[in-house]
């Protein structure tokens, strides 16, 4: 069995290091047919914080359905290499995140893969829907 989960975060700050709205956006695939969709707001965070909250998203998904083994694809390089161990995490931020990615990865196997950004392109829309969305929300609230 061929589980893929394409997971994406979008956060509409200013640059990398500044904090917006964020949300993460995840699709999961089982032989290759879609079997699940998801979209969550994630508060204020970068953009790094919103990739890695993607991906800790689609693993609990996957570790709460027993789907096992998946390949995670992300066209995050800092999540994808910090994960495989390629590039050191030093952000405290990240850090934290990575590290809820170790105990995960204790307890349920699976794969990280880069790719690029319009391979995520169906996770990185939901994302941008429900901030779209929320937005929308947030100007018909300060009307009232």
């Amino acid at each position: 069995m061929l589980i893929e989960v394409v997971c994406d975060g979008a956060a509409r700050g200013q640059g990398q290091q500044k904090t917006g709205e964020a949300a993460c956006g995840i699709v999961v695939y089982k032989n290759k047919k879609e079997i699940a969709k998801y979209a969550r707001g994630l508060g204020k965070r970068t953009n790094n914080e919103a990739e890695y909250e993607a991906v800790i998203t689609g693993l609990l998904i996957c570790s709460m359905a027993q789907l096992n083994d998946p390949i995670i694809y992300s066209d995050s390089a800092v999540v994808v290499n910090q994960v495989n161990g390629k590039w050191q995490c030093k952000n405290d931020n990240l850090f934290t995140l990575l590290k809820s990615i170790r105990i995960i990865q204790e307890q349920f196997r699976f794969r990280i893969q880069h790719v690029p950004r319009a391979f995520v392109h169906e996770a990185d829309k939901l994302a941008n829907i429900f901030l779209n969305e929320l937005q929308k929300d947030k100007i018909a609230n300060s009307i009232k």
